[in-house]
């Protein structure tokens, strides 16, 4: 075991570069035998030059009556080895409650964060964990059973930032009887065996199951699997990275995908770019397969529609348009109440900000008028009146010039990708009859426009509020 034990752990930081040779590591520390054997594993590089041994780090959960006496286990350890020892209290119960999260969420974020001030303290480039192969199965078991992929079976990663895990190919049996070989003492945490944490029923009752009725190295055949899922996710993730560049534009708040291109990526691909998108555009929660799902079916989908996926509002704006939004909280509900609009004269609209306002000019004598601008359209002057304001209703069509016959105004509001939520937000100008004139910023009904037949025209202005960011463009 001495012989072989050491250079194991060397080739597997070799090949996965967890640290330069000579590099200052700091041992996470708590008193099990894992994380003992890990300190002594470090002490022995270091002695011959691999690394450097720059402290460890133990952090008092204050979950057990034994924690004090883990506590100064770890100080006299490190005291008759001569390792600097940085020591940290974190209630945990009481942050677990204040979080509304479970216990082992709680531990776990004030660990890593306490670990990474001591890195910082102890000037240190890494902070080595004492995860093995053991741990690495439990984690691949835990997350096929939840449903995970290829992304998921990679388990716990040997580096992923400042944490390296130099141990992932060593048993938990392997590390014990290599302590026992050098006479060296640890403390066991009662914790390990509550049946009531997921991970404990896997170590304690599936994996020795496994182990004696199907694969007697079911240990390593899960750590070995992670290992070549880590290696093919990160072949899949470069293509993905490939589609992704040609199929998404835009974001971080309104990131657009393509679907026609989407769907020519093989469906192993698609989906990871869809996973990507998700991500890139700000997903409120980490998406899985269902969200993927969700957005794949709104691409290939024949009409316009919404769903939401990790958060986010996922909407097809177009045949090959599908935005990925992630919203603010809604804005209140807003209601644009008919007015009727003096020609000559103005109505104000309130509801959509201070000073906001619509102006109506007439009589103006062909040629005098303003052509061009979103905000200012001529019309007929013999449009029947009175003119009135008001936001949509159920219903609703207009004939845009360049088309014909009419249009749904839904459909106008989609094409011209108007978000669902500002919909309510736009004004439209009707006529006595109900025939709507302008949908203010976006379309003129062609035979109310001026540019048909008449001699005079009534010249329309709209004013959008003064509040910065919420005009109606």
């Amino acid at each position: 075991m001495r012989t072989t034990l050491l250079p194991r752990v060397l080739r597997h930081v070799a090949r996965h570069a967890l640290w330069a040779r000579g590099a200052r590591v700091v041992v996470a520390l708590s008193g099990g035998a894992d994380s003992v054997a890990l300190l002594l594993v470090l002490r022995q590089l270091a002695e011959r030059g691999d690394v450097t041994l720059a402290g460890a780090a133990h952090l008092n959960h204050r979950l057990r009556d034994e924690a004090d006496v883990d506590e100064r286990f770890c100080r006299t350890l490190c005291a008759r080895l001569d390792v600097p020892l940085v020591v940290g209290s974190a209630p945990v119960a009481e942050l677990a409650r204040a979080a509304r999260c479970s216990v082992e969420v709680a531990g776990r974020r004030a660990r890593y964060a306490f670990l990474d001030d001591a890195r910082r303290t102890l000037e240190a480039r890494h902070v080595a964990v004492a995860h093995t192969a053991d741990d690495q199965a439990e984690t691949v078991l835990l997350r096929l059973l939840r449903g995970a992929g290829t992304r998921g079976l990679r388990g716990v990663l040997p580096v992923r930032g400042a944490i390296v895990r130099p141990l992932l190919t060593c048993t938990h049996t392997e590390l014990r009887a290599w302590l026992a070989a050098l006479g060296e003492a640890w403390r066991e945490d009662a914790s390990n065996r509550d049946l009531a944490n997921p991970r404990n029923r896997v170590r304690h009752e599936l994996l020795p199951l496994l182990a004696e009725r199907y694969q007697a190295a079911v240990v390593r055949v899960l750590a070995r699997t992670a290992d070549v899922a880590d290696a093919e996710d990160a072949l899949l993730e470069r293509f993905a990275a490939e589609g992704a560049a040609r199929v998404t534009s835009g974001g971080p708040t309104d990131l657009t995908l393509r679907p026609s291109g989407l769907a020519a990526l093989p469906l192993a691909i698609a989906r990871r770019v869809v996973r990507r998108a998700l991500e890139a555009a700000g997903a409120r929660r980490a998406p899985d397969l269902a969200d993927v799902e969700q957005v794949l079916a709104v691409c290939r989908g024949p009409a316009p529609r919404a769903v939401e996926a990790a958060g986010l509002r996922v909407e097809r704006f177009s045949s090959d348009a599908v935005l990925l939004i992630r919203e603010s909280p809604p804005p209140p509900a807003v209601t644009l109440p008919a007015r009727t609009l003096p020609v000559p004269g103005e109505a104000t609209l309130p509801e959509l900000g201070p000073g906001c306002r619509l102006m109506a000019e007439w009589p103006i004598t062909r040629g005098d008028h303003i052509e061009g601008r979103a905000l200012r359209v001529s019309l007929r002057g013999s449009v029947p009146g009175p003119l009135v304001v008001r936001g949509r209703q159920p219903g609703d069509r207009i004939r845009p010039a360049g088309l014909d016959g009419s249009k749904k105004l839904q459909d106008l509001l989609v094409d011209r990708k108007v978000p669902r939520r500002e919909r309510d937000r736009v004004p439209l100008v009707v006529d006595a009859t109900g025939r709507i004139l302008w949908v203010i910023g976006h379309a003129v009904d062609t035979e109310a426009s001026a540019t048909a037949a008449g001699d005079d025209v009534i010249v329309l202005t709209f004013e959008p509020p003064v509040v910065p960011g919420s005009e109606v463009s």
